[in-house]
């Protein structure tokens, strides 16, 4: 490399008027000399003849500092736990760098039992280093132990054991509970005292027994008289000596209950003013009245200036066929779906602007089914259900009032033996009032959205299973064999009047007001 000597830097001269560069020195390593790391001191020495003779004016020296102008470094190799190192093979300068780790590999494989381990290589100078891998909590355990037997009323235990590292867990047997064999009688019933069975546990160490007690049979009459009949709304009472025990006693029957025919007009509705109808029981003659709905004007050849939406009211006028008049009708806020058939009804207001409706007839595919299906069991197994929502901007929304809600009797299922119910998202079922209108519509008047159902009243398994148990059971003491069935016949006839007139009271207050006459 060039070095440049400055005269006047070190060089004591005579002349010392002479500064700045004298001379440049210029020097070169040879190629393939070991140079290393090196401090070089550069002595320069000048002499000159003068008038014949020599002379030396003095040395001028220098010290540099020799290193290799490209290192040829070695491989690298490990240095220690964290880093590597390699070496100028010239000047011997070397450089560190961190180990970059691969993403190992297991040699151990970890367990219950004990650390697994895992190794790791560097990338670039191979060092290698391990880690521990956790012990797992994945025991390998085997069948389990009965260590205690489970009894009737008591549990029992078990363990089974890793095959790994020997844990034991322990769990309980419940308890299996008592194997009782037959009900045996112990006291048989009489006419007026019950009786009592018996039946013991057959386990193996457990003797515990229960009892339950028989009802009375109650008086068998042979040939009993009647000596006040019953009445739609009194009871009656019958007298006769048991057969079994020869007592001499009375027994009280129900009450008929009252026997409806159907309704007959008594007052016409006309387009502006309701009608009347009126029933009569066919045993007792005592009648009950309802009012029907305004007729409602019929248009001939209506004209239809505005047609109504679910949120504004239309308007239609022409000439009523049945009163002559004419004259112009709201149409109230009206949205038909064609799908399921439901039509709203409502006053202007009661849907804000903007809103649809979202009406979806639930099927056996649907999610919702078989909750609707239990939770009307117990009204009857034939329904239709539909799942009612208003939407708007995509959200649901609810009315501001009533309206009326017109379901199709799809089923054509009678006034008399329908229900309607509304089921709560917490699943509480509540009766709807209705009315079955003229063209088989079924109009609910409600402020509610959700779930729905039209059912046909009928036999449920509840019920079915409720009639076995009394068709066995003595209503009375003072009953006899031959009378028992007469009054089951009574009772139930009794009943079922019963409910068609409860049924019909809650029916008709859909329509109007009830009132009774005697």
């Amino acid at each position: 490399s060039p070095y440049t000597l400055r005269w006047a830097d070190s060089l004591a001269m005579s002349d010392n008027t002479s500064t700045g560069e004298i001379v440049t020195l210029t020097f070169k390593i040879k190629d393939g000399a070991t140079v290393g790391n090196h401090n070089v001191t550069l002595t320069f020495s000048e002499s000159r003849d003068a008038s014949g003779g020599k002379n030396t004016f003095g040395n001028a020296t220098a010290t540099i500092k020799v290193n290799c102008k490209t290192h040829s470094y070695s491989a690298w190799s490990n240095n220690n736990a964290t880093n590597h190192r390699h070496t100028c093979s010239a000047c011997n300068h070397s450089e560190t760098q961190n180990h970059t780790w691969n993403g190992g590999e297991t040699t151990k494989q970890a367990s219950c039992k004990e650390a697994g381990e895992k190794k790791f290589t560097c990338t670039t100078c191979n060092a290698t280093k391990t880690e521990p891998i956790t012990k797992t909590s994945n025991h390998s355990y085997g069948s389990w132990n009965v260590t205690k037997e489970a009894g009737c009323t008591s549990t029992g235990t078990q363990t089974r054991t890793c095959s790994v590292c020997s844990k034991t867990e322990s769990s309980s047997i419940n308890a299996k509970g008592h194997n009782f064999g037959g009900w045996s009688q112990t006291s048989a019933p009489t006419c007026t005292g019950s009786g009592q069975q018996k039946r013991t546990c057959t386990r193996s160490g457990c003797s515990h027994s229960e009892t339950k007690s028989v009802a009375a049979l109650g008086h068998s009459f042979s040939n009993p008289t009647i000596t006040k009949q019953p009445t739609c709304t009194e009871t009656g009472v019958e007298t006769g000596n048991c057969s079994r025990c020869n007592q001499k006693t009375t027994n009280t029957i129900k009450a008929t209950g009252h026997k409806y025919g159907s309704w007959t007009e008594v007052t016409a509705a006309t387009c502006i003013t309701q009608g009347q109808q009126e029933r009569a029981c066919s045993k007792c003659s005592q009648k009950e009245t309802r009012t029907t709905e305004v007729l409602g004007h019929d248009f001939e050849n209506p004209t239809l200036i505005k047609e109504a939406t679910l949120t504004t009211t239309g308007l239609m006028e022409g000439k009523c066929k049945r009163c002559n008049e004419a004259t112009q009708e709201v149409i109230p806020c009206k949205a038909e779906d064609t799908v399921t058939g439901i039509t709203v009804e409502a006053t202007e207001g009661v849907f804000a602007e903007g809103t649809t409706p979202n009406f979806i007839t639930i099927t056996k595919d649907d999610g919702n089914y078989e909750s609707v299906k239990n939770a009307v069991a117990d009204k009857g197994s034939k329904f239709v259900a539909y799942n009612i929502q208003y939407l708007k901007d995509g959200a649901t929304v609810l009315p501001n009032g009533e309206y009326t809600l017109l379901l199709p009797n799809t089923d054509k299922v009678s006034e008399d033996n329908m229900l309607v119910l509304y089921i709560l998202q917490d699943g509480t079922v509540t009766e709807k009032e209705f009315v079955l209108n003229e063209d088989g519509q079924v109009a609910v008047k409600t402020m509610d959205s959700g779930i729905y159902v039209i059912v046909e009243q009928g036999e449920t398994e509840e019920n079915e299973g409720k009639a076995d148990k009394t068709d066995g059971v003595v209503e009375e003491e003072n009953t006899t064999k031959s009378t028992l069935w007469v009054i089951i016949v009574i009772v139930a006839i009794v009943l079922v009047a019963g409910s068609v007139v409860v049924v019909i009271i809650s029916k008709k207050k859909k329509v109007g007001n009830i009132s009774a006459h005697e």
